[in-house]
């Protein structure tokens, strides 16, 4: 039985007792429980609140990071080629005189109506070009989207594995964190290291007066590694 309901009862228990007149201690008894419930229940939907409040600072974070990466990982070459493709589609326009008689045809590209036409004749290459153009965004090439993800960071930090004694070749960075954001809120990258490479890591967001917590999506963690490849982590 959930706290909600085991509060019902038990205000609905107080009215029956105070309707006929019961024992005193009893009631007395009941307003404890209920007072306790209510604290409980508050502090809980206050927790919940903090919750549902981090989970939206991960998830801006986890947009951000998937369009840095998406631009990261987008194919400038076929980009190219297809905005080639389009802007180089020749089409037949009339040119008609002050009287709107017909005097000549000419063909034309780079236009609004050429782009048009392309688009229509060419529906699939069109919607890839979509994609790759949203993917893309402000970023021409991929030196372009990996600069804007080094400039992204706050700050890029690594520590050692623990390893035995005087064992050299235990030495080395295991872990390492890529500060997001700082103050409230807070967001930051957390991972594993493997020969100095990135193979693990996890997504932590935090507010004024909270720890930091774990935010979790469904491909996420490709996301996130694909972000910290962008800095070199070896010795």
């Amino acid at each position: 039985m959930s706290k909600h309901h085991t509060l019902i009862m038990l205000r609905q228990a107080r009215s029956t007792l105070l309707k006929n007149k019961l024992s005193g201690s009893l009631t007395a008894g009941l307003l404890a429980h209920i007072k306790h419930l209510d604290a409980e229940i508050a502090a809980d939907q206050q927790q919940a609140q903090k919750h549902a409040e981090l989970m939206r600072v991960g998830k801006c974070a986890a947009d951000s990071l998937r369009c840095m990466v998406a631009a990261l990982e987008c194919d400038y070459d076929r980009l190219e080629e297809l905005r080639d493709s389009r802007d180089g589609y020749h089409i037949t326009v009339k040119i008609r005189d002050i009287n709107g008689e017909v005097i000549d045809n000419e063909d034309v590209c780079d236009t609004e109506e050429s782009k048009k036409e392309w688009i229509k004749f060419f529906a699939d290459d069109a919607t890839e070009l979509a994609e790759l153009e949203s993917a893309a965004g402000e970023c021409t090439s991929r030196e372009d989207a990996e600069q804007r993800i080094q400039d992204d960071a706050l700050s890029v930090e690594v520590r050692s594995e623990w390893h035995s004694p005087g064992d050299a070749n235990g030495i080395g960075n295991g872990e390492f964190q890529i500060l997001l954001s700082t103050g409230g809120p807070a967001s930051r990258i957390m991972g594993e290291l493997r020969d100095g490479e990135p193979h693990r890591a996890w997504l932590e967001v935090q507010d004024w007066g909270t720890s930091w917590t774990h935010y979790h999506e469904e491909g996420l963690s490709d996301v996130l590694l694909s972000y910290a490849r962008c800095w070199h982590f070896g010795e």
